[in-house]
């Protein structure tokens, strides 16, 4: 076979010494990227690994090997093991530098290979949706009337009549009309089948040549070097390399999981959508910052994955559109039935015994003036018009249908469940009430204390709004500090963002920052459940030695049991 072909002219090449440990591994040779290229598993020392050129195999060969390419998302996923690698061997699969990143030619070549770094979306066949405009439904019967009215109009009457070919010319308009209106409203709904393409960022910090530059996402290439800071959207699935020790990234976009997941650069045996220290594509950035190293590209990663599998999937017909084409099919059958009707009394009687009675333009003016009444024409865009009504109102309450017949299949749902917060919700949350040893506040209640004179409210309140200040891992995006309160963005946890949106309402939390000087600070995980921040008492410009405030906020089975008195 070519693979067999390949390796014995590998095994010549490396000499008696590689050749006995190639004998060795040769079995442990997994794909990495679709079967492009190959790695061995089974020896940790990048300098005497397999060179490139032995390592890399044709599409061909693969496609060979897996038959007709399976795309199971999850067994091409189970195959990865870049998670597992350590750095340095990391580095030495994808020929780059951690510190340097990759050269222009390097990478150049890449993108040749894989492609640019773009989710590919299916296009539709423009054509075939043009006939269906054109032809589909009622539209099929019409225009066996438009040829009739011409055929009417030339060359059955002597002179032509004028009036058959005003007729035509009515029905052409009506097709037309309703072909438009279907078209407009199928264009109008297909613009949020793409609104994954929100979901991928446009820019990004990418290391070259040891250069630090911005750069278009789609120019990304495989083995890239890439900087994420808080805010980010991660451009591609990248293996960190190193991390601040506090980087976090959202998933909810794709799991549904609210909860955030820590990153870190440790070569752990999870799978690799499972692994913390891969960071996939459309993910965000939610705390610290890290570097990684692209190893998956546009349709290749997960998000791509998910994008084609939903491409693929074929829309099955709702219930009204089971109904609506029943209905249609009755009509014709029936249009057909009464049309030959009339033909049939017009040749075996009229057209007998009284040939001056009705001529031949005469019954087929008869017979597609009862067709065109009997069609209910406007009944598409009554439909359409409806749907459209009901999608818009459920607009209105933050709900976004994903095509119109969608609208109709919710109206069917008596019960609808789900799994978690998150999943349908928009992961935000919202302070209710504030609690005491001795006292419960509600929201309202607190900012009202708090926004008359913070002087003179309690002592116990002071401190719990300075501390919901300084043990908070959620801060205000720059761009949107001058907007109101609750329409600012907040780059953090969702806890720490209502908690800080809160506190912003009645006070400057800003002031009190920079008026503090954070020394240390231990973010909040899920093992833990605390976050510890530590600060100066004195301000910043005070020379003076000062002694240290520390705030700790975490679940209070946790904190409670650690308190020596409350």
């Amino acid at each position: 076979s070519i693979m067999g072909a390949d390796i014995e002219k590998a095994e010549e090449g490396l000499g008696e010494e590689k050749k006995t440990r190639f004998d060795g591994v040769q079995h442990e040779l997994r794909p990495v990227t679709d079967g492009i290229a190959y790695h061995d598993t089974s020896n940790p020392n990048p300098n005497t690994a397999i060179p490139i050129g032995f390592r890399t195999l044709s599409i061909q060969v693969t496609e060979t090997q897996q038959g007709k390419g399976n795309d199971d998302v999850v067994n091409f996923f189970e195959q990865l093991t870049f998670h597992n690698m350590s750095v340095e061997r990391l580095c030495g699969q994808f020929n780059v530098s951690a510190e340097k990143g990759l050269d222009e030619t390097v990478a150049a070549r890449n993108i040749q290979r894989d492609g640019k770094n773009v989710i590919a979306q299916a296009r539709p066949n423009y054509i075939w949706k043009l006939l269906s405009y054109l032809f589909g439904g009622f539209c099929s019967i019409l225009w066996v009337g438009v040829i009739i009215f011409f055929i009417c109009w030339r060359p059955l009457s002597n002179p032509p009549s004028p009036t058959n070919l005003a007729l035509a010319i009515v029905v052409i308009g009506v097709i037309l009309s309703q072909a438009s209106f279907s078209g407009f409203q199928d264009w109008s709904t297909s613009r949020v089948m793409n609104s994954i393409l929100d979901l991928l960022p446009s820019e990004c910090v990418v290391i070259r040549e040891g250069k630090s530059r911005k750069m278009p996402a789609s120019e990304l290439a495989v083995g890239d070097v890439v900087m994420l800071s808080v805010g980010n959207k991660v451009p591609a699935d990248m293996r960190l390399i190193e991390t601040s020790g506090d980087v976090r990234f959202d998933r909810a976009v794709l799991t549904g999981e609210s909860e955030e997941i820590e990153g870190n650069i440790e070569a752990l045996g999870e799978t690799f959508l499972e692994a913390p220290n891969v960071a996939l594509m459309g993910t965000h950035v939610t705390n610290g910052h890290a570097k990684g190293v692209v190893v998956l590209t546009g349709g290749r990663t997960v998000m791509g994955r998910i994008s084609k599998l939903t491409n693929k999937t074929k829309m099955k017909p709702t219930l009204i559109q089971q109904e609506i084409t029943r209905f249609v099919r009755l009509i014709i059958l029936l249009t057909i039935i009464l049309g030959g009707a009339i033909l049939i009394v017009w040749l075996a009687w009229l057209h007998t015994k009284h040939r001056t009675y009705m001529s031949v333009v005469a019954m087929l003016n008869d017979v597609m003036g009862c067709v065109v009444a009997f069609i209910p024409e406007g009944m598409p865009v009554a439909v359409t018009l409806v749907l459209s009504l009901i999608a818009r109102r459920m607009k209105e309450i933050a709900v976004l249908p994903k095509s119109l017949a969608t609208v109709e299949t919710l109206g069917c749902v008596t019960v609808m469940c789900s799994d978690k917060t998150g999943t349908l919700t928009q992961n935000r949350m919202s302070v209710m009430s504030a609690g005491l040893v001795d006292q419960a506040l509600s929201s309202q209640e607190f900012r009202d204390v708090c926004s008359t004179d913070m002087t003179n409210a309690r002592v116990a309140l002071r401190q719990l709004h300075r501390a919901a200040v300084l043990c908070n891992g959620a801060t205000f995006e720059s761009a949107s500090v001058e907007l109101p309160v609750e329409d600012r963005v907040v780059n953090g946890d969702a806890t720490d963002g209502a908690i800080l949106r809160f506190t912003e309402s009645f006070g400057n939390a800003s002031a009190i920052r920079n008026s503090s000087p954070q020394i240390f600070q231990i973010p909040f995980n899920s093992r833990n459940k605390w976050m510890l921040t530590m600060y100066n008492k004195s301000d910043k410009d005070s020379e003076k030695p000062s002694e240290c405030v520390i705030y700790v906020k975490g679940a209070p089975d946790v904190l409670i049991p650690k308190c020596t008195s409350y």
